[in-house]
């Protein structure tokens, strides 16, 4: 199995989160019912390692030791009310690189009062990236 960096795991986190498509949230003046309108894309997000755990090495000489597990944290931010379905359906589809399993763990979703523009909806996810050899 490859290892794979920081940065690496970083970049792969970020591509997930930037590709992904965030419906807005628009409600009807009068009936209040609730439509989607196009995607948009955040207005921010912020990715960071929270937690690494490296597995031991095979031998004495061995000083190469791979991360075993990770938590990332990503905290995203709207200028708008948005839907989180479809980037909550490709984390749960268990998104890999090399080996290196994408597991969502949990999701806080905060969104703005309904018709009030000026605050946007944000979610903060939490993954843990479990290795498992291919």
């Amino acid at each position: 199995m490859a290892l794979v960096t920081t940065t690496e795991m970083y970049n792969f986190l970020l591509g997930i989160f930037q590709g992904a498509t965030y419906p807005r949230i628009d409600y009807d003046a009068t009936t209040r019912i609730r439509s989607q309108s196009a995607s948009i894309a955040p207005a921010s997000v912020e990715l960071n390692e929270q937690t690494s755990n490296f597995s031991d090495s095979t031998t004495r000489r061995d000083d190469n030791r791979q991360h075993s597990m990770w938590t990332w944290m990503a905290n995203l931010g709207f200028n708008t009310e948005v839907d989180f379905t479809n980037i909550r359906t490709t984390l749960e589809s268990i998104p890999q690189l090399n080996g290196h399993r994408v597991l969502l763990q949990r999701i806080r979703y905060t969104h703005p009062p309904r018709q009030e523009s000026n605050n946007g909806s944000k979610a903060e996810f939490v993954l843990n990236i479990s290795v498992h050899p291919k």
